[in-house]
């Protein structure tokens, strides 16, 4: 046991008045609440922040409690009997490292005290322990608040703050990482305390009953400095209530703490270094080296730092002249590379192994991480030998970070000047990593069977089970798990060839089911309403290329929702695939992105009227994949709106206006502003609101191109499929010259004005492919018809619907006196619907007017969430693959039945559908892929859920065959893998306790090659 003289021994004399400071200031605002009289005694852990430390010091003490700062490094000569509670620090580990070489979580745990746990230290130190609230059960976030249950004793005693939860409970002035564990549902011993205020079944305040205690995690990092005068409060609060054994009620009878007088440990001075809380996570791709001494005169330098999340401008006199050094935007929570380039001058051609280190700076906060690389005598940024290291911004909101590097940093290389090893020389490169918008993006498969076409009819595989939304999200500049996609139950049924016309028709079909879905599902509840993109996937065999709904050439709607596109499968962000590639290619132009038009080299991407600004369609700069290191050379890379990638002449990646369109087009702060404005950044949901209407309308309509050789003027527009609901939702088209007017006789009592285009996205009669091996050849001709998908407000009273352009009435839908009515007679009583089988929904109409109808139907699970599975059905039946269909035992099916007007719905009795198991994808890393031992290997991989969508990152496990489990989320870095071969398994669970599991083969060591033997 220690002793200790001086409490104050830890900050020295200038420490005294500081945490005398302290503790003046929290006095003067703090309200004195009743306590015990007892002076208790608590153990703070802590690695190096000493100023955290004697910020709670100072807090806990002022509350009458004994305070010791044990520094980490003094743990193993600790009696911890004499404490009646121990708090380990924030900086004392990370996610699955936790102390030092010397301490253990065990020894500590081993006493039986309770354990309050703050943010990142205590989350590793629980996960060390294999509690339920430590490492990998939780994720990272940045907050300040949460939500708290005013009937729980932690917000009553000693200070009653339960008057302050009907809102949101701040506990911090500022945002504060944080750590939070995910709770899909309640657990036995497991005492959740308060949730993120945004994300339900997420608690950075929580606790675990043990046998003889009750251990806490505080899951923010932040000290009672940054805390509010509550967030003071409660955490006085969580002290008392881990000293009580967690009462779940204010009658429950808990331990009564016992005083013990006893000597305290004397705390140990050491210096002060980085903090180990990770807000960024830096980290190495290579083991650290040995570095070389050659007795040469020699001088190293840094040609510089590209930090790059797929594209960077680097080095404006050898690339682009326009785009500065690391100008290109980047995104929070997205990995990234951080690429040295070490410069050499010496008789040498070069020097391998040089070290260097590069330091990172947010909220004040300092990381760091050591690196080797090859210095060079000329900078080429083509090849692996640049010093790399992989980094993480892990912040919830925007956040600038400082950073700089050195060269040989310890001085170990003899060099003719030392004085030029810093880059930059002085200050720092200062980037502002943004929040961006998360894309909702549904995957609607195609039952594919055309008269005559005999290959496979079902969309399936890689692409469509996630791994193309995984590509897509590398390449984006969105946070890891910033792409939201799921899979819609069932297949839709089409029977229409994918010539031209073909691809017109289904996107146009589809633009109408998602405009129903976000109507009714404002309704309702609707599983997509808000969905970003839907997505066609059509079975290689029957279409091998992809097309798009461009707001710009709006003839098929206009909507910049719709994609179409093959299945064909890919394996990695590296080898993604045609399937994937297309996806892609087909969504940026709902953007509005247009091909690269570069002409001899573009493979037939051509429109005159491109915006894309480079001679060629080349990506102009070098490609960085952060997760492999692959790099993505210039010359044999073309920016994915090329043609060139999915015809497999090139490699596919992002150019530099790809990455900055589409940065503006995502940036959380931009979508929000202009929605604030009513003027939304792009059509799709952002153009969707409710309104106070009793009614609204659906509208669909076809308008003929008069200028065509196929123009009917007996027909020149059609109103079809259209249905009035109950409720308030809007989405309006922009511009005038056609409208759709809701009238008596000719009397207008609404008008809505939009306009249309018939002008083709392909300008030039040359657009094909090498060999016929890219996209299908499309005319340059205008289309022949526009289609117009809308929601109105309904005007009581009108007669009939036009469709008009001027003074021209173009289409007249009658508002028929009565309703039609809608019985679905097939199934009536619950039933059990087993795997494997089909079922059929039978239903009958009838319209009193004589009116012709057209259906829809929809389908929950769990009479939340809706979604459409067909529209504008003539028959009054419908198929039901039981094994593509969401699962659940209280499912059921609505039709809804159109007279052009007047709609009439009803409901089916529940069925029983079998739960499914998530697709697990793993895009990285490869399989059979070699890293050298202390590697950095890098995992992504996501999970998809018939039932929940995109799984979160708490859902998904990734575990080693040698090594057990190793961590969890959307990415995980690792470097202590052992030697040797290992299965890299990645396993997602969805609420319903379903698991799925995929698997790769990596190698970690060195290979060896033997020589051929030949007699």
């Amino acid at each position: 046991m220690l002793r200790q003289t001086s409490r104050r021994f830890l900050l020295g004399a200038g420490g005294i008045v500081v945490v005398g400071f302290l503790l003046i200031m929290l006095a003067a605002t703090w309200p004195v609440a009743a306590r015990p009289a007892q002076s208790l005694r608590i153990a703070y852990l802590f690695f190096e922040d000493k100023e955290t430390a004697a910020a709670f010091e100072a807090l806990l003490e002022s509350e009458n409690f004994l305070v010791d700062l044990i520094p980490l490094a003094e743990t193993p000569n600790v009696d911890f009997d004499v404490y009646q509670l121990i708090i380990v620090a924030h900086d004392t580990g990370w996610v699955n490292h936790w102390g030092q070489q010397q301490t253990s979580a065990a020894y500590i745990d081993s006493f039986g005290k309770p354990v309050i746990g703050l943010g990142e230290g205590g989350y590793a130190y629980f996960g060390q322990l294999d509690r339920r609230i430590g490492w990998p059960e939780g994720t990272h976030e940045n907050e300040k608040a949460v939500l708290g249950d005013p009937a729980l004793p932690y917000y009553q005693t000693p200070y009653d703050l339960t008057a302050l939860l009907g809102s949101a409970l701040e506990l911090y002035g500022v945002g504060n990482s944080q750590v939070s564990i995910y709770l899909s549902q309640p657990e036995p011993d497991i005492i959740p305390l308060g949730r993120e205020v945004d994300r339900r079944g997420y608690y950075p305040l929580i606790a675990q009953r043990l046998k003889a205690r009750c251990d806490q995690l505080w899951g923010f990092a932040g000290g009672p400095e940054l805390m509010t005068t509550e967030g003071r409060r409660l955490f006085t609060n969580a002290v008392w209530y881990g000293l009580e054994n967690c009462p779940i009620s204010s009658g429950e009878s808990t331990a009564t703490p016992t005083p013990t007088s006893t000597s305290t440990p004397t705390p140990t001075p050491t210096s002060t270094a980085t903090p180990s809380f990770p807000l960024i996570f830096p980290l190495p791709y290579l083991p650290t080296l040995a570095s070389p001494d050659y007795n040469i005169p020699k001088d190293l330098s840094i040609f510089g730092i590209e930090l790059t999340q797929a594209i960077q401008c680097f080095d404006p006199s050898k690339g682009l002249a326009a785009c500065g050094d690391n100008s290109l935007r980047l995104a929070v929570k997205k990995g990234g590379a951080a690429r040295i380039y070490l410069k050499y001058s010496g008789p040498l051609s070069s020097l391998p192994n040089v070290p260097v280190r590069i330091y990172f700076r947010a909220n004040g906060v300092w990381y760091q991480a050591n690196a080797n690389g090859k210095a060079v005598k000329t900078l080429d940024q083509s090849k692996n030998d640049s010093a790399d290291v992989w980094f993480k911004v892990d912040s919830s909101n925007d956040i600038t970070v400082d950073i700089y590097a050195v060269v040989d940093p310890d001085n170990v290389i003899a060099e003719t000047n030392e004085s030029n090893n810093r880059f930059p020389a002085s200050g720092y490169i200062t980037r502002t990593f943004r929040k961006r918008d998360r894309l909702k993006i549904v995957g609607q498969r195609l039952r594919y069977h055309p008269p005559g076409y005999s290959g496979g009819q079902y969309a399936s595989g890689w692409a469509v089970n996630g791994g193309a939304a995984d590509y897509f999200e590398q390449i984006l500049p969105v946070q890891d798990g910033g792409i939201d996609y799921s899979v819609k139950s069932g297949y839709l049924d089409w029977t229409t060839t994918l010539n031209p016309d073909g691809q017109h028709a289904l996107i146009q079909t589809l633009n109408m089911m998602w405009i129903l879905d976000q109507a009714f599902g404002g309704v309702f509840g609707g599983a997509f309403l808000g969905a970003d993109h839907v997505y066609g996937w059509v079975t290689n065999n029957g279409f091998s290329g992809g097309h798009a709904d461009m707001p710009v050439y709006p003839h098929a709607g206009g909507l910049g929702v719709v994609g179409i596109g093959t299945d064909r499968p890919g394996s990695s962000t590296d080898s993604p695939g045609r399937g994937a590639l297309i996806f892609v290619h087909e969504l940026l132009h709902d953007y509005d992105l247009k091909h690269t038009d570069t002409g001899v080299d573009d493979c037939g991407s051509d429109d005159d009227s491109s915006n894309f600004p480079y001679s060629t369609s080349g990506i102009q700069e070098f490609g960085y994949n952060p997760s492999t290191g692959n790099i993505y050379g210039p010359a044999n890379t073309h920016d994915v709106m090329s043609y060139c990638p999915a015809g497999g002449s090139k490699q596919g990646w992002m150019s530099p206006y790809t990455w900055e369109y589409m940065s503006s087009k995502i940036d959380a702060a931009q979508v929000q502003a202009s929605a604030d404005r009513g003027e939304p950044v792009r059509l799709g949901a952002e153009n969707f609101r409710f309104t106070q209407a009793q009614k609204s309308l659906v509208v669909f309509a076809t308008i003929g191109n008069p200028d065509h050789q196929n123009y009917n003027p007996e027909e020149p527009g059609r109103l079809y499929n259209m249905h009035l609901i109950d409720g308030g939702v809007e989405y309006p088209l922009p511009g005038d010259g056609y409208a759709v007017q809701l009238r008596i006789g000719s009397k207008v009592l609404y008008q809505e004005d939009f306009a249309v285009s018939f002008e083709s996205e392909y300008h030039s009669a040359a657009h094909r492919g090498p060999g016929q091996n890219d996209e299908p050849v499309f005319p340059s001709d205008p289309s022949p018809q526009a289609d117009v998908q809308m929601i109105i407000p309904w005007a009581e009273g009108a007669d009939n619907v036009a469709l008009v352009k001027g003074d021209q009435v173009l289409a007249v839908q009658p508002v028929s006196a009565n309703p039609p009515t809608v019985t679905i007679i097939q199934p009536t009583s619950p039933q059990i619907w087993p795997a494997g089988t089909e079922q059929k929904i039978v239903w009958k109409g009838s319209d009193p007017d004589g009116d012709p109808l057209s259906y829809s139907i929809f389908y929950t699970r769990d009479d939340d969430n809706w979604e459409l599975l067909a529209t504008d059905l003539q028959n009054a039946s419908y198929i039901v693959p039981v094994d593509a269909f969401a699962g659940g035992d209280q499912a059921r099916f609505r039709v809804v039945a159109t007279d052009g007007v007047h709609t009439a719905m009803d409901e089916s009795a529940t069925v029983s559908i079998p739960d499914k198991a998530p697709f697990v994808t793993i895009s990285e890393p490869a399989d059979g892929r070699s890293f050298v031992p202390g590697g950095l290997v890098i995992m992504q991989g996501a999970g998809v859920d018939m039932e929940d969508g995109t799984l979160d990152e708490s859902a998904l496990t990734w575990s080693s065959d040698r090594q057990g489990v190793l961590g969890t989320g959307f990415s995980l870095a690792r470097n202590d893998l052992q030697p040797g071969l290992h299965v890299i398994t990645l396993t997602a669970e969805d609420s319903a306790g379903q698991r799925s599991q995929a698997s790769v083969t990596i190698f970690i060591g060195h290979r060896a090659y033997l020589p051929m033997l030949t007699r």
